[in-house]
């Protein structure tokens, strides 16, 4: 599983989200016309903007993605632990 994987898996759930892709290769994922996460051209890392409404969501999204992938049958514990990320 890549981080390229994980993330079009994950943003795959979240309604009304466009995707674009740079002439470099990056993947900038957007709601609203606002960019909330890009992945490097390389694929090795990306960069998120979230207001807490996004992160809320995609945490969520992105726990279920990974437990998917890796086939893992326990119950996702990534959502429990949304309420404590302290905003900005």
């Amino acid at each position: 599983m890549s981080l390229r994987d994980l993330l079009v898996d994950a943003v795959g759930q979240l309604d009304d989200v466009e995707t674009t892709l740079t002439p470099d290769g990056a993947i900038t994922w957007s709601r609203a016309q606002r960019p909330f996460a890009v992945l490097a051209a390389d694929g090795a890392s990306a960069d998120f903007g979230l207001d807490p409404a996004v992160a809320s969501s995609l945490s969520v999204a992105l726990c279920r993605s990974s437990a998917s992938m890796l086939q893992n049958s326990a119950p996702c514990s990534c959502a429990s632990s949304i309420g404590s990320i302290p905003e900005d």
